[in-house]
């Protein structure tokens, strides 16, 4: 990172897309890194476990980097930190104590159990780390234990508000602080960096609280079984199935890894939002009455090793769906998985079941603000520099927009995308040097900086097309060059083996037809050609093409 001016800001990832949240604050010579996300590959992305922000970026600035500051315990705020501190040595993880419990557990995952001291921050009290000091502000959430923090900087005073909703009244009495952002306005703040996932969404959010009013008609209003699914990091919502199952006579249970260890992690810290001993163990569920049972399961979003895409295939043991069942889909469709949902929820419904989701029902409530959220945090604030986080390029000029209606000519409002830096100061943003950044891939078989796409074009084109090795056997003899030519094919209809048999066929007819000095050295491209040409015209797919060549022993002679 370079520039003159005292406070520089680098968004690295999460601006311009959802997910895989990352932003670098830059004092002198030193670099603090708020929030380490992931995101989840889209359709077409195949082969792809999880998206990381430019990890280059970061190892070429590693030996400055104080800390790494947390806002709450989401994977797209949390997930890329075993990455990162595999490859870089960071002196020490700040963040509320749910997130850092959550974070402790992804290391030991990795194997990589005390390769950094985890320091909580909780709200009240404030931690100076180098220049900068840190205060942590309770926000409300989605998830337990969220934060914005006021950071205090030579440059001024900055409140990065990071996810965060207005939630009139909280599960957990944990309250968005608006005093105190409000006396942080009063004494004036340099910077405003704050979420734009819901600026189109009119209105306000909607709490839990009132959200568990209309599940609790819904749930006693049924007389068979209630299957919820749900993002298994949301407790508050757990919580809201708890309280209706206590009121509606019915017993709750859990199927799903995910939802066991949150709801562990968040009881060891003291950060769960009810008591658990009221859970049974969902394998005995079915000895209750379906009118008794109330049962939670994993895959909220489609994802077909997660519990509700088992129990849709009719593969999920503990759980067997049927006629009478009722599905609640409690929880947002990220878009690019919509496909993914309704292909679980045509299987329920081919069982008999009927499903409510955000579709058809109201079912579940943001843990994002909607657009008077964010124009009451404004208010609250009044920065004289706004910079809107997470989100896409849409959102983030719709949120500039909000702010200059809200507060006029005193606030410079500026969207900035991924990679580029910017100064904050007094005087305004001044741009400064633009990072050419990309993402990174991981899978089982590890990290991929793929900056071309290439390898993410072979997948996706392998998927739709298919895949196509050939075999050219050369045989040289007394000055008389013969192909041998062997097609294998995946992913192109050939019933019978013929469509590969006429490739080989047509392929071995067009190079032993060569004659012409030299061009027995470009055999390979000739073939790939040539396969190509023919799959095309024969099925309309274009296959990738991988040749390979074989020099007989007379060559060798």
């Amino acid at each position: 990172m370079s520039g003159e001016h005292p406070l520089g800001l680098l968004p690295l990832s999460g601006l311009g897309q959802i997910g895989a949240n990352m932003t670098l604050l830059r004092w002198q010579d030193t670099i603090h890194v708020i929030d380490c996300g992931v995101r989840f590959p889209e359709p077409g992305q195949c082969g792809v476990d999880l998206i990381l922000p430019d990890l280059n970026v970061v190892e070429a600035h590693a030996s400055k980097i104080e800390a790494i500051i947390l806002t709450h315990g989401h994977e797209d705020h949390i997930g890329a930190l075993p990455f990162v501190l595999s490859r870089c040595r960071v002196p020490a993880v700040y963040g509320p104590p749910f997130a850092l419990a959550l974070v402790e557990d992804r290391l030991r995952e990795h194997r990589l159990q005390g390769a950094v001291e985890l320091k909580p921050m909780v709200p009240g009290t404030s931690t100076k780390i180098g220049s900068l000091t840190y205060e942590p502000v309770r926000v409300t959430h989605s998830i337990p234990d969220s934060v914005a923090y006021l950071i205090e900087t030579p440059a001024g005073t900055v409140l990065f508000s990071s996810d965060f909703k207005i939630e009139e009244s909280p599960l957990d009495g944990q309250h968005f602080d608006r005093d105190r952002i409000r006396a942080a306005g009063d004494k004036g703040l340099l910077a405003l960096l704050s979420d734009s996932t819901n600026v189109g969404r009119p209105g306000r959010s909607g709490g839990e609280a009132e959200l568990a009013v209309g599940l609790e008609a819904i749930v006693r209003g049924w007389s068979g079984r209630v299957i919820v699914s749900q993002f298994a990091s949301n407790l508050y919502r757990l919580a809201t199935f708890d309280r209706i199952a206590q009121r509606t006579g019915r017993s709750l249970g859990m199927v799903g890894r995910s939802l066991h260890r949150y709801l562990a992690i968040a009881r060891k810290v003291g950060r769960a939002p009810f008591a658990s001993d009221t859970l049974i163990d969902a394998g005995n569920s079915e000895r209750l009455p379906p009118e008794r049972q109330l049962l939670v399961l994993t895959g909220s979003q489609g994802e077909p090793r997660a519990a509700l895409a088992r129990a849709a295939l009719g593969e999920e043991g503990s759980v067997e769906v049927g006629p009478g069942d009722l599905v609640i889909m409690s929880s947002r469709i990220i878009p690019g998985n919509e496909r993914a949902v309704f292909r679980v929820i045509d299987n329920l419904l081919r069982h008999g079941a009927t499903v409510l989701h955000e579709g058809n029902a109201h079912v579940h409530t943001s843990g994002h603000a909607h657009r008077d959220e964010l124009q009451e945090l404004l208010e609250l604030a009044r920065p004289r520099i706004f910079v809107p986080l997470h989100g896409e390029y849409h959102h983030l000029k719709a949120h500039c927009a909000l702010a200059e209606e809200v507060l006029g000519d005193s606030v410079h409002a500026i969207a900035v995308e991924e990679g580029q830096e910017v100064a904050l100061s007094e005087d305004g943003v001044l741009p400064g040097e633009k990072h050419e950044v990309a993402p990174f891939f991981a899978s089982e078989a590890g990290i991929v900086a793929d900056r071309e796409g290439m390898r993410i074009r072979e997948r996706t084109r392998m998927a739709w097309d298919g895949l196509c090795s050939v075999l050219l056997r050369v045989r040289r003899h007394e000055g008389n060059t013969t192909i041998e030519v062997e097609v294998r094919a995946s992913g192109i209809p050939d019933l019978d083996g013929t469509l590969v048999a006429e490739a080989e066929e047509t392929v071995s007819e067009i190079l032993n037809g060569i004659r012409e000095e030299g061009l027995e050295t470009e055999l390979e491209d000739h073939a790939e050609m040539l396969l190509r040409r023919f799959f095309r015209r024969a099925t309309g797919q274009r296959p990738l093409v991988h040749v390979f060549l074989e020099m007989g022993k007379e060559e060798l002679d």
